[in-house]
């Protein structure tokens, strides 16, 4: 739910039919940023490089992985321990900045012997 500037709000109209049989319609306007349409894949990557920009100074081993693990809106990694709460944590609070959620987690945790 990405709010549009009020300058570029025109660009997202749409006609409503108030009544088909006067052929009577209203013009809206959307106020949010529209998912769905051809320039959607760019907003989203462009809404989610802003918030990882504006996080990089603060956690760039979090961005670094984000932006090396991040496809369209779905994020897969792996740590080296199970107990790596703070990557979980962070890479949460960053895309929650745009209003986006990380969910889904899931953990598998093998042990792999040599020899």
């Amino acid at each position: 739910m990405i709010n549009a500037q009020e300058e570029d709000r025109d660009a997202l109209r749409f006609l409503w039919w108030e009544d088909q049989e006067k052929k009577e319609v209203t013009v809206f306007r959307h106020n949010r940023v529209l998912f769905g349409i051809n320039c959607s894949s760019f907003l989203l990557a462009a809404v989610i490089d802003f918030h990882l920009e504006k996080a990089e100074k603060s956690h760039p081993d979090v961005v670094k992985l984000l932006r090396s693990s991040l496809y369209v809106d779905n994020y897969v990694t792996s740590v080296d321990s199970v107990g790596d709460e703070n990557l979980k944590s962070v890479a949460t609070d960053i895309i929650a900045e745009a209003s986006m959620d990380l969910r889904m987690w899931s953990a598998v945790v093998t042990k792999m012997g040599i020899g």
